[in-house]
């Protein structure tokens, strides 16, 4: 242990709880919601509450008698101190209402009490110098969080709060009018395929380099952000002020850091544009970390911040094997198992989507047919028992072809290819490229007093 204080706890809650339990099934009711016999520190306490919570599943009528009944019946009276323990706990207890009061006390005591076991285990795991301890600090922060996620909110789901769970979520979206629950990326026939991206789910985008992985990020997020939906990137590979000028050539519709837009002297109306563009960035609410070594834990701190302090609905990465290995002797399959696990275990405690973008191998631009399989992610088989959702992104244009493999047109197109979708079906969408603009989208913005070179960009969609 790292100190040598008594482990905090309070006996007055515990015996108000089983006090009031005793003065109204009710209170049990309330009780039985939040807590479990693991939470009270005195043993006599345990057998108390577990008594009751038999007794209250078999529908047994429940009092201060019926209780004491129970214990003689099975011979635990005497190790909860006779009867006359429980005639004190019911006699002293004021009042059934303050229920709620006494139990969130009893869990305020037992948080820190596993609060101090953990920091103990993990005190001992950082001094042992043969483990990283980078990955120790991450797996203390899981922990540390889960302990707190679980006492406090309940996780299992009775029958009649799972119906009511269902109900509420069916009438959302009938209200709604949509089956799209999660947050809309914008594309709406991907959004109508995933219903949006969901909260808790990792979603994992790949392509081979120079096909669109970043552009696609980005293009979701901007329509993210532009309905008002904050969000967060974690971009490894590219700086802040490379993603931020994709971003404004999307708000403006220049394709600002070309040559023919350089060299040319810009017209008042394109200058106008990007001032506008530039005070809209400014309230667009689209959080960039451009840390290059970005590792696990410095991952997982910093999208806990970005959910709590900006309020950020998704986050985004670019790309999975960007992170940096902290641990160099663990093997490369392991390396990107321990990533895609972490990204899981983010997104189902900030409850908010976690995109990542994932590099497909080099044997896609072998094949004849270039769209996406499960098997081009690399380590597929670790990535896909984590992502609830893998999409790959084919564009034969990047290729020099014309034609999808199924012959239809691809000029200034791309499929979207859902692999694996946990929780629905897979297919493919097509949406529009916008090469110049580095744009995947639906419908053509609206840009006054822009042309397409079609030498360049194919037709105008």
């Amino acid at each position: 242990m790292i100190a040598s204080k008594p482990l905090p706890f309070s006996t007055d809650a515990e015996t108000a709880v089983l006090g009031a339990c005793m003065l109204s099934e009710s209170a049990l009711m309330v009780a039985s919601e939040k807590l479990t016999t693991e939470h009270f520190y005195h043993e006599t306490h345990r057998i108390i509450f577990d008594t009751m919570l038999t007794m209250y599943r078999a529908g047994q009528p429940l009092d201060m008698v019926t209780v004491t009944q129970n214990l003689q019946n099975n011979g635990q009276i005497a190790q909860v101190g006779g009867a006359s323990r429980l005639v004190a706990m019911y006699s002293h207890t004021p009042s059934a209402a303050n229920i709620d009061q006494y139990v969130a006390i009893v869990l305020e005591k037992s948080i820190a009490r596993e609060l101090a076991k953990v920091c103990s285990t993990y005190y001992d795991a950082a001094l042992d110098e043969t483990l990283d301890p980078l990955q120790t600090m991450v797996e203390f922060q899981d922990h540390a969080l889960k302990l707190g996620s679980g006492l406090v909110t309940p996780t299992l789901r009775k029958p009649r709060q799972l119906a009511a769970e269902v109900f509420a979520h069916v009438d959302a979206m009938l209200e709604a009018g949509s089956h799209i629950t999660g947050i809309p990326t914008g594309l709406s026939d991907l959004d109508f395929m995933l219903g949006g991206f969901k909260p808790a789910d990792l979603i994992i985008v790949g392509a081979r380099p120079s096909v669109g992985k970043s552009a696609l990020m980005l293009s979701m997020a901007n329509n993210m952000v532009f309905s008002d939906a904050p969000v967060g990137i974690f971009s490894i590979e590219m700086s802040a002020k490379a993603l931020g000028t994709r971003f404004l050539k999307m708000i403006t519709g220049l394709n600002l850091d070309s040559y023919e837009f350089l060299k040319s002297r810009p017209s008042q109306n394109q200058i106008d544009r990007i001032v506008a563009g530039v005070e809209e960035m400014q309230n667009r609410k689209l959080y960039i970390d451009d840390k290059p070594n970005l590792n696990a834990a410095e991952f997982a701190a910093k999208a806990r911040r970005y959910v709590s302090e900006f309020g950020c609905k998704a986050i985004y990465c670019d790309y999975l094997q960007k992170f940096q290995k902290t641990n160099f002797r663990l093997e490369e399959r392991h390396f990107i198992t321990e990533i895609a696990r972490m990204l899981k275990n983010t997104a189902k405690m900030l409850d908010v989507p976690v995109i990542a973008l994932s590099q497909l191998k080099r044997e896609v631009d072998s094949r004849a047919d270039k769209k996406p399989l499960m098997s081009d992610f690399m380590e597929s088989g670790n990535i896909e028992a984590e992502a609830d959702v893998m999409i790959g992104i084919d564009r034969p244009e990047r290729y020099g072809d014309v034609m999808f493999s199924d012959g239809t047109p691809a000029v200034g197109k791309a499929k979207l290819c859902v692999l694996k979708h946990r929780n629905g079906t897979i297919g493919e969408v097509i949406v529009n490229y916008r090469k110049e603009l580095t744009l995947f989208h639906d419908n053509l913005p609206s840009y006054p007093d822009y042309t397409v070179d079609e030498g360049d960009y194919g037709e105008a969609f």
